[in-house]
């Protein structure tokens, strides 16, 4: 003769089915976000840091300048406030990037290959 069990806490297995599957949505949404702040904030070692393309930093926006080496948000900032003061073709090479306080030879250069001018 077989036993059959009968199980008696469907309500409760639902209730611990809904708050697992809610653990696992915040989870990944956690993880999502972390990773999209840390794409925009760049956050880690910034030299193994790949750009899709170069920059062209007389038309470039901040969410641009913010992606090239050494270049966070308030030097992302002085460089279109730069542009915005000397015209359209403020920066004709490289070097001219160094005109903005705080970017030196060698930010200059980490930089100078991502960049294009116009």
């Amino acid at each position: 003769m077989t036993a059959d069990v009968i199980y008696n806490d469907g309500p409760k297995r639902i209730e611990n089915c809904s708050r697992a599957f809610l653990v696992i949505v915040i989870a990944a949404l956690f993880i999502g976000t972390v990773n999209v702040a840390e794409s925009y904030f760049r956050l880690g070692d910034s030299s193994d840091m790949v750009l899709e393309g170069r920059i062209n930093p007389n038309t470039a926006g901040i969410g641009s300048l913010v992606n090239l080496k050494g270049i966070g948000p308030s030097r992302a900032r002085a460089i279109i406030e730069y542009r915005q003061s000397n015209g359209k073709t403020a920066f004709t090479c490289s070097e001219d990037v160094q005109k903005i306080k705080g970017i030196g030879p060698k930010t200059g250069s980490a930089m100078s290959q991502w960049l294009y001018f116009d």
